[in-house]
């Protein structure tokens, strides 16, 4: 079970790394210690790709949101 665990995260470090140009190490140590970011980090990082201001229209989605399930 620890393996698979190991194997895992090795692959989701790698697939992360390969979509923000970062290598896997840099991405398995920052999960691993718990690294937090804010905003202008993670536009540095290359998790995101703009920062929105206050003014900027938010567009919902449609339907129940994911991971809910409707109330009966």
């Amino acid at each position: 079970m620890a393996q698979l665990r190991a194997d895992e995260r090795e692959r989701f470090c790698a697939r992360l790394a390969a979509a923000i140009a970062q290598s896997a190490q840099r991405v398995g140590d920052d999960l691993a210690k718990g690294v937090y970011l804010g905003a202008q980090e993670a536009l540095d990082y290359g998790i995101i790709d703009e920062i929105r201001g206050r003014e900027a229209q938010i567009h919902q989605l449609g339907g129940a949101p994911m991971g809910f399930r409707p109330r009966p």
